[in-house]
C-alpha cells in the first residue's frame, strides 16, 4: 500500500448556498473528533466563495498510514448546491 501526504485542499462554492464548514481528516472515523491527532483542518466556506488549507511544503504535510483514507465531512446542514473539492497530494511508499 501507499501513503498519501496532503499538500493542499481547496473547496469552491460556485453558487449562493450560505456559509458552510467542512472538516478534513485522515482515517474513516465518523468525524474529526474521532481521532484529533489525525485532524487536518476545518474550512470555513463563505457564501459563493472558496477556502483552502494552507499549502504544505513537500514532505511536510499531514501523512496518512498505509492505505489510510482522506475523509471530509460537512458540519451542520450539508449544502444543496454542487461544491468542487480539489485535493493536491503526493504518494509515498
Amino acid at each position: 500500500g501507499r501513503r498519501i501526504r496532503v499538500l493542499r485542499v481547496q473547496v469552491i462554492q460556485e453558487q449562493t448556498d450560505g456559509r458552510r464548514l467542512w472538516e478534513l481528516y485522515l482515517g474513516t472515523g465518523a468525524d474529526i473528533t474521532t481521532d484529533p491527532a489525525k485532524a487536518i483542518d476545518i474550512l470555513d466556506i463563505p457564501n459563493d466563495g472558496e477556502a483552502a488549507t494552507r499549502t504544505f511544503l513537500r514532505d511536510e504535510g499531514p501523512r496518512g498510514e498505509r492505505d489510510e483514507a482522506l475523509s471530509g465531512r460537512w458540519l451542520g446542514t450539508p449544502p444543496t448546491t454542487v461544491h468542487k473539492i480539489i485535493v493536491e497530494y503526493t504518494e509515498e511508499s
